[in-house]
Order: C-alpha cells, then sequence, then structure tokens
C-alpha cells in the first residue's frame, strides 16, 4: 500500500508540474519517502523470513520452550510427546488439504499466467 500510494503521488506531481505548484512538490517530496520507506520496509521483511526459515531449518525452534507455546499461554502451556491416533489422522488430513490448495493455487496461477502471455482466442 506504501508503494501504490508513492506511485499514486508520484504520477499526481508528474501530470502538474508544469505550473511548478506547491502541492506537485510536496506530492514529489512524500512520493520519494514513501518509496524509500516501503522498500526498507520489503527488505527487512525479505530479511525477517530467510532468517525464520533459516531458524526453522536448523532447528533452532526445536525445544521445549518453543514446542509448549510458552509465551502465548503462559503457565497453561503442555508440551505433547507423544501423539494419539486421532491427532496424527487430523494432522494427516489437514497436510493433503494443505497440498491440494497449494496446488490447486499454483495452476490457476499458471494457467492466467498462461492465458495472460499467449493472449486470447480472436472471436470467428
Amino acid at each position: 500500500m506504501i508503494l501504490l500510494l508513492s506511485s499514486v503521488l508520484a504520477y499526481y506531481a508528474a501530470a502538474y508540474s508544469h505550473p511548478a505548484s506547491p502541492s506537485a512538490h510536496v506530492a514529489l517530496a512524500w512520493s520519494h519517502w514513501l518509496r524509500r520507506t516501503g522498500k526498507l520496509l520489503a527488505i527487512v521483511n525479505s530479511i525477517w523470513i530467510v532468517l525464520v526459515c533459516l531458524f526453522q531449518y536448523s532447528n533452532f525452534y526445536d525445544t521445549c520452550f518453543c514446542k509448549s507455546s510458552v509465551i502465548g499461554r503462559g503457565k497453561g502451556a503442555y508440551a505433547v510427546i507423544i501423539e494419539s491416533a486421532a491427532q496424527a489422522s487430523v494432522l494427516k488430513t489437514a497436510w493433503i488439504c494443505a497440498l491440494a490448495l497449494a496446488h490447486t493455487s499454483s495452476f490457476v496461477f499458471l494457467g492466467s499466467m498462461n492465458l495472460l502471455l499467449r493472449g486470447l482466442p480472436p472471436h470467428v
């Protein structure tokens, strides 16, 4: 949203820059500030995501403190050591549904990109 607002303000400043109005200068200044802020937030967000993935795959979160949700539940936290058959079946169903949803969304995206790149067939 920040980058979109920056683009809108830059368009406004470019469209009305010939008379050199003060509002165009303010819009251009805000556009530059919002663009830089948006890109900085995007960089910080990508670094955070990469670090979380590295911590997850290096078993950094594989501790009793992290597994038991102590941060969210406090003294009511618990860690499941041995899962029951019912929990395993619910987990398996959730994984299957998640994989189906991921594949469906990927195929819809690829199909829509294929249609956009090739264009629609001409009407006969």
